[in-house]
């Protein structure tokens, strides 16, 4: 993997390119909003789940699903489905960073060629299919809760799209 993290540094060591400042600019808003959105929705869901969802999101007391689920040795576990941040938006915000990180290193490389768009490719890829295996995993863990869950947050990634 470290040689696909790389292609975007490869590519323009052999074909370097001159951006225009306003590009420069857009790839790096976009950059940054990927990765902070990927850290925050990450620290949303870290801090709901160790404070059992008695925490404040976006200035308000977070909402939250609690739910139960059975591991191996069939104990049985509680945990909570947050539905406020950026979990109130979509069902996996922290993918959504990682893809916009992800393409904004992409179009450092202009649009010349697909070789260093390889990794967002791969990356958008996994990531979908992350997303569907996630789905299924979570309904089989966590049963009806997860059907209501998906009532309140409705899209996976993209509101109104997927």
């Amino acid at each position: 993997m470290p040689q696909i993290w790389t292609l975007q540094t490869q590519y323009l060591t052999i074909y370097p390119i001159h951006l225009a400042q306003s590009r420069v600019i857009a790839i790096s808003l976009a950059f940054a909003m990927g990765w902070a959105l990927n850290h925050l929705a990450n620290n949303q869901k870290s801090t709901s789940r160790k404070t059992h969802g008695k925490c404040t999101i976006w200035g308000k007391d977070a909402d939250y699903i609690e739910a139960k689920y059975k591991t191996a040795d069939g104990k049985t576990h509680h945990t909570i489905l947050l539905c406020s941040g950026w979990w109130g938006i979509v069902r996996h915000a922290n993918y959504v960073g990682s893809l916009l990180y992800t393409w904004a290193s992409c179009f450092t490389c202009s649009n010349n060629h697909l070789f260093p768009y390889t990794e967002a490719i791969m990356v958008t890829l996994t990531v979908i299919h992350r997303c569907w295996r996630d789905e299924a995993r979570c309904k089989e863990k966590y049963g009806e809760k997860w059907d209501e869950y998906c009532r309140v947050v409705k899209w996976r990634m993209i509101p109104g799209i997927f």
